[in-house]
C-alpha cells in the first residue's frame, strides 16, 4: 500500500473544468495518475432565515481494478469572520485586523460547530482598533457545519453524522504562510492532525472538514456537505445544525434553488431554433430582474397556479386601493454590485 498526497488546487494539474448553471457552480478536476475524480460544487441555501452557501464535494475513485483509501481536508482555507465594516480594514490593516480574530467552539467537547468572530466590533472611525475610535464586544459571527452524505447517525438530535472542523492553519499548512500547500500532511494523517491541538486566536482561521480513513472501491463516490453561514450568536448553531442535518436537506435545497430560478424565469420562457438564444433571454431577464428587482403585490392576494396573481373582493389595482402594497424583491437603490471589484489590486506575487 502507498500512501500518497493529493491536492486537488495544484495549478500544475491540468484536467480542470468549471460549469456554470443559473444557481450553481462546478468545478470538475480530473486525476488519471491518482485514480480520482473530483467535483466541488456551490450554491446558495435558499429559502432559510439564516443565510448560507453550500459546497458539496464529491470524491469518486476512477480506478477500474483497484480501491482507494482516503482521509480528506475539504473547505476553505481563509475564513474571515464577521464583524462590521471590515472590508477596508482587510485591506489596508490585515495583520492588525487579524489579532482580533478567533475560533470559539459551541461546546466544549466538539470540534464539529466552530463560531468564527471579531473579539471586538469596530465603529466609525479609522483608528478604532488603535484605541482611537468606538469599540465594543462583537457577537454576530460566522459558522462552519459539515456532513457525510448518507450517513445514519448514532445521536438522537442529529440526522447525519457532523465532521470536525480544522480552524488553525499551522496545523495544516505549516510553516507555509501563503497557504499554498499543506505541508503537516507529508509528515502527518488526517487523525493525527484531527487529535492534535488547535490554536484559534490572533490568526485568519481555515474551514476545513475532516474526513479521516474511508474506502471507496471502484467506481464508488463519497459526499462531503458544509454549510457556511452567519449566525447573530454561537447558540444559534445547535439549531441550525439540527435543521442541515435532516435526511434530504441538501438534495432539497439543490433542488429548489434550481427551481426558483425556473420560477422567475418562466416569465420569459422562449422555444426557438436556436436553444442559446432562448438560453440567453432567461439568463438576460435573471440579471435585469436581479438588478432592477422583482415587484410583488402584498396584501389581499394569492397566487393562481400558473402564476397570476389573483386580488381579494373589490382590489383592482395597488394604485386604487390602498389595501395594497408592491414590494421589489432583490431591487437596489443605486450602484452596480460589479463595480466593487474595481477597488481591489492584485500584485505579481505568489
Amino acid at each position: 500500500t502507498e500512501r500518497t498526497r493529493y491536492d486537488p488546487n495544484d495549478e500544475t494539474l491540468p484536467k480542470r473544468t468549471m460549469y456554470i448553471g443559473a444557481n450553481e457552480m462546478q468545478i470538475q478536476e480530473v486525476d488519471h495518475v491518482s485514480g480520482v475524480e473530483t467535483n466541488i460544487t456551490y450554491w446558495v441555501l435558499p429559502e432559510e432565515d439564516f443565510g448560507g452557501l453550500i459546497r458539496r464535494t464529491t470524491i469518486t475513485n476512477i480506478n477500474q481494478r483497484h480501491s482507494l483509501t482516503l482521509g480528506v481536508l475539504d473547505g476553505l482555507t481563509r475564513m474571515e469572520p464577521s464583524g462590521g465594516k471590515i472590508n477596508a480594514r482587510l485591506k489596508n490593516e490585515r495583520q492588525t485586523l487579524q489579532g482580533f480574530m478567533r475560533v470559539d467552539q459551541t461546546y466544549q467537547d466538539t470540534l464539529s460547530m466552530p463560531f468564527y468572530r471579531l473579539s471586538r466590533d469596530t465603529k466609525e472611525g479609522e483608528g478604532a482598533f488603535m484605541g482611537e475610535g468606538e469599540t465594543s464586544q462583537h457577537e454576530t459571527g460566522n459558522f462552519v457545519i459539515a456532513l457525510l452524505e448518507g450517513q445514519e447517525s448514532t445521536d438522537g438530535d442529529y440526522g447525519t453524522p457532523l465532521l470536525p472542523i480544522m480552524f488553525d492553519t499551522n496545523k495544516v499548512f505549516g510553516q507555509d504562510t501563503l497557504l499554498l500547500h499543506p505541508r503537516e500532511l507529508h509528515t502527518k494523517t488526517i487523525s493525527d492532525i484531527v487529535n492534535g491541538s488547535q490554536y484559534s486566536d490572533a490568526r485568519t482561521p481555515s474551514a476545513f472538514a475532516a474526513l479521516e480513513d474511508i474506502t471507496l472501491e471502484p467506481g464508488e463516490t463519497v459526499s462531503i456537505a458544509s454549510v457556511y453561514g452567519r449566525t447573530k450568536k454561537a447558540l444559534d448553531i445547535p439549531v441550525i445544525a439540527r435543521r442541515v442535518t435532516r435526511d434530504g436537506f441538501v438534495d432539497f435545497k439543490f433542488s429548489r434553488a434550481r427551481e426558483m430560478i425556473k420560477q422567475i424565469t418562466a416569465k420569459v420562457d422562449t422555444k426557438t431554433s436556436s436553444l442559446l438564444f432562448d438560453k440567453y433571454v432567461q439568463q438576460s431577464y435573471l440579471q435585469n430582474s436581479l438588478r432592477g428587482g422583482i415587484p410583488q403585490i402584498m396584501g389581499d392576494v394569492h397566487t393562481a397556479d400558473d402564476g397570476t396573481i389573483i386580488m381579494g373582493e373589490g382590489m383592482t389595482t395597488t394604485d386604487e386601493d390602498e389595501r395594497l402594497r408592491v414590494y421589489h424583491l432583490f431591487s437596489r437603490s443605486s450602484g452596480d454590485m460589479f463595480r466593487d471589484s474595481l477597488e481591489f489590486e492584485l500584485d505579481p506575487t505568489f
